[in-house]
């Protein structure tokens, strides 16, 4: 699968996320996400979460 994303966009989405902790990064070794990381309990409304947020685009010519 072609993504087309540039590799610059992917390196600073992931030093993003390893600024926040989500992600354990050494060198000479893979990226992991970060082991300390807790999940959530499931919660009892009998569905799988969802994530819900309106993403806006302004188109640009």
């Amino acid at each position: 699968m072609l993504l087309q994303i540039s590799r610059g966009s992917v390196v600073a989405a992931y030093d993003h996320l390893e600024g926040e902790g989500y992600l354990l990064s050494r060198q000479g070794a893979p990226t992991r996400i970060h082991p300390e990381l807790t999940v959530a309990p499931a919660s009892d409304s009998g569905g799988a979460p969802r994530i819900s947020h309106k993403v806006s685009r302004t188109r640009i010519s």
